[in-house]
């Protein structure tokens, strides 16, 4: 019995030394509570739709919206895309899809179609000028105009950059372009 007994030690030892000797002795640890290691990999992570503002992103097309003179009173960058959760619940890291821009414009007349068509317009270019590093993301994202009246009557447009785009590209223009967007 003390013949197996020391016969294992040595092996034992023998093992930890090739364990050492390789760089395999970290991953040791991990043999032994293998359900810890999965937890930490965020590629064992379940992914849910998320949206994240960008106050940076934020503040620099704000002083952009009031150097450029574009007649709104705000605007406001979000990433959209995917967080990966791990079964804890945890955030692992988030992926962004695209960045979203909402716009906050105020109007004295909410009816005026061709006014606020020249205003959607103004943005649309606003947008089209924003330096492409300045925007997470690998797809365009969205545009959403809020037009605010005195009142506190609002109508939103809500569409892709690459619509507003298109219907630039189509020549609309004014209540034509508002009425376009409004449809989308």
């Amino acid at each position: 019995m003390r013949k197996f007994i020391l016969i294992f030690a040595i092996l034992v030892l023998a093992g930890l030394a090739i364990l050492f000797f390789t760089g395999n002795l970290h991953g040791l640890p991990d043999m032994f509570n293998p359900g810890q290691q999965a937890a930490m990999d965020d590629t064992q992570c379940g992914y849910v739709w998320a949206t994240q503002p960008l106050p940076d992103v934020s503040a620099e097309l704000q002083q952009r919206l009031e150097k450029q003179k574009v007649l709104a009173a705000e605007v406001r960058a979000a990433a959209y895309g995917e967080n990966c959760v791990l079964a804890d619940g945890s955030v692992a890291r988030f992926l962004a899809k695209q960045t979203d821009l909402y716009f906050k414009v105020p109007v004295t007349d909410i009816e005026d179609q061709q006014t606020l068509g020249d205003l959607t317009e103004g943005i649309i270019l606003f947008v089209q000028d924003i330096p492409a590093n300045t925007l997470v993301g690998t797809q365009s994202g969205y545009i959403q105009v809020n037009f605010t009246s005195s009142f506190g009557e609002i109508i939103s447009l809500w569409f892709q950059a690459s619509t507003g785009q298109e219907a630039l590209d189509a020549g609309l223009h004014g209540a034509d372009l508002f009425n376009r967007l409004l449809a989308q």
